[in-house]
């Protein structure tokens, strides 16, 4: 005969096994940002018990997988804007929004042991045949490196010289593998390898802040876990991680989250 207390204990052991039972949490982030936060991913887990999946492609992408339904639940942009966009449309929460990373922009040449000033007098020079950068209408940093190059009223003169990369990770490759001498691609992504081969880090001056914002979705509305992932990513060591070991600059403000 099964008792009024046997009972009692089996209930009391299913409600704890939901409060701890382990959550997956889906985070869609722009293609820049891959690499951190697989580094990223290991420390949460091993911390919260929890488990990201994580999907990455150009922002542009990502975004018209998030209004045609993708199960994420967390959205790291490359830039606000698209942020705006879901949480116009009630795809995100708008008081979940932050600015996780500001991007840098660099010039990079996979040579090694290239001066700033030889890298500055190619690019200026066209001693070179092809500009490898993503694809403005697609991601960021590819916006970013346009106004660079209208800024230094060069744009005219390297239009037919540039390859456009699906994202920022595609552009890399480009000039990993030798496709293009030169590119305008994430300082992020040097940083990942050790700083390979030779860069110039653009002037901030010369595009606007590559503010790379992320947010919960809503779909995610009531998913603790997800606010809890939100928290680590804006935490002082992690923004001070994100700035030393990966070459973003940290911009994060209070959001409802905290409270």
């Amino acid at each position: 005969m099964v008792t009024f207390w046997q009972v009692n204990i089996c209930l009391i052991c299913l409600i704890f096994s939901d409060v701890y039972a382990t959550e997956t949490i889906r985070v869609a982030t722009a293609s820049n940002f891959l690499s951190p936060l697989k580094n990223l991913k290991i420390q949460y887990e091993t911390e919260s018990g929890q488990i990201l999946h994580i999907s990455s492609g150009s922002t542009s992408k990502l975004y018209a997988q998030i209004i045609n339904g993708a199960p994420y639940d967390i959205f790291l942009s490359a830039d606000q804007s698209t942020v705006g966009k879901l949480i116009k449309n009630n795809e995100a929460i708008a008081n979940t929004e932050f600015i996780y990373a500001i991007g840098k922009l660099v010039l990079w040449s996979a040579k090694k042991k290239r001066s700033v000033l030889l890298l500055q007098n190619d690019f200026k020079n066209r001693r070179f045949r092809h500009l490898a950068i993503a694809n403005p209408k697609l991601a960021p940093y590819g916006r970013a490196a346009i106004e660079v190059m209208k800024n230094l009223e060069l744009y005219d003169t390297l239009h037919p010289r540039l390859v456009y990369g699906e994202n920022i990770g595609q552009t890399f490759q480009f000039v990993y593998s030798g496709n293009a001498e030169l590119g305008l691609v994430a300082l992020s992504q040097l940083k990942q390898l050790n700083e390979v081969g030779s860069y110039w880090e653009i002037p901030l001056d010369l595009y606007r802040p590559i503010n790379q914002s992320a947010v919960i979705l809503s779909r995610a509305n009531d998913n603790v876990a997800a606010k809890s992932f939100m928290r680590f990513l804006k935490s002082p060591k992690i923004q001070h991680e994100l700035s030393r070991q990966y070459g973003y600059l940290s911009a994060t403000v209070p959001t409802a989250l905290e409270r």
